[in-house]
């Protein structure tokens, strides 16, 4: 932090200005894909399709689905000089077996499973926070990278108790910043209350989707974030970084193996709603896909910012 002091007349006036040596951006890229740059280092949590520029140090996939573990997109990203670890769930890398019977429909784990690391660049995580008691996993179930701590959290979508996907709490050691991505988290537990407070940005799609209103501001009661930002679904806008290489006549299966369908008609109705049901409880923080946003140290405010195109 650091101290602008400015004389006007007789009096002194001390303006605390962000720190400008750091910078901190968030950026939704479509689907469930989560870019994240904290000073140096940058991470993407369930890359797919888009970005697809080997730039991050640290990629997470918090499932084995098409899209969260996109092995084509993973190939691209995980690569360079910048990259440095894959964290996954374990079914990315011991998946369910037989695929077809275990996840229904091949195509959704095609890609499975992350065989092409060498082994220092790729780590498994268990959940550190449990839907229910009584399971026990040998770990690991959190890890450092740097000045990044990360804690794996219980989510949604599991082939078997046995194959537990993740959720991811980043915390940034040195300004307390953290994300929490909760994956395809469908239902909530009382072990989730662990995160209360802890939390500045929670990117979760699922239960708003499903207008499943009691569930998702029980999550939110359970983790009190700073702010929510809506992901993980698909307008029908040429804007969309991910495309749209289907056609509206093809089967339904079919168009979602060609890049994920769109599933909601009204955005701005969409966020408007989350609003209405959540307001009392945390600030709700749309992002336009594609763009970057930078959050503002030692606030943890988002800087908005546009401009006249016309």
């Amino acid at each position: 932090m650091e101290k602008l002091i400015t004389k006007t007349g007789l009096f002194m006036e001390v303006f605390i200005m962000e720190n400008t040596q750091e910078k901190f951006f968030i950026r939704w890229w479509g689907c469930a894909s989560v870019e994240i740059a904290i000073a140096d280092i940058n991470l993407v949590i369930d890359p797919y399709v888009r970005p697809d520029e080997p730039i991050y140090d640290y990629i997470f996939c918090t499932q084995e689905h098409f899209d969260h573990f996109h092995r084509e997109t993973l190939l691209k990203l995980c690569q360079g000089p910048r990259f440095k670890k894959l964290v996954v769930n374990i079914g990315c890398v011991s998946p369910g077996q037989p695929i077809e019977k275990v996840y229904g429909a091949a195509a959704l784990t095609s890609g499975l499973p992350a065989d092409f690391l060498r082994q220092d660049g790729l780590q498994v995580l268990y959940p550190k926070y449990l839907k229910s008691e009584g399971r026990s996993f040998a770990g690991s179930f959190e890890i450092q990278l740097g000045r990044l701590a990360v804690e794996a959290v219980e989510s949604g979508e599991e082939p078997s108790p046995d194959i537990p996907s993740n959720g991811y709490l980043i915390t940034d050691t040195q300004t307390n910043l953290s994300f929490y991505h909760t994956g395809d988290l469908w239902e909530t537990y009382p072990n989730l209350e662990k995160l209360k407070n802890r939390v500045d940005f929670l990117f979760h799609m699922k239960m708003g989707w499903n207008k499943r209103w009691d569930l998702l501001r029980q999550l939110v009661e359970y983790v009190r974030p700073r702010y929510f930002v809506p992901i993980h679904y698909r307008t029908d806008s040429a804007s969309y970084p991910i495309p749209r290489l289907y056609s509206y006549d093809e089967p339904i299966e079919a168009q979602v193996k060609k890049h994920w369908i769109p599933d909601i008609d009204d955005p701005n109705a969409y966020i408007e709603t989350l609003r209405e049901h959540l307001c009392d409880l945390t600030q709700i923080a749309p992002l336009t896909a594609g763009r970057s946003y930078e959050i503002l140290i030692p606030s943890k405010t988002i800087r908005w910012e546009w401009k006249m195109i016309s």
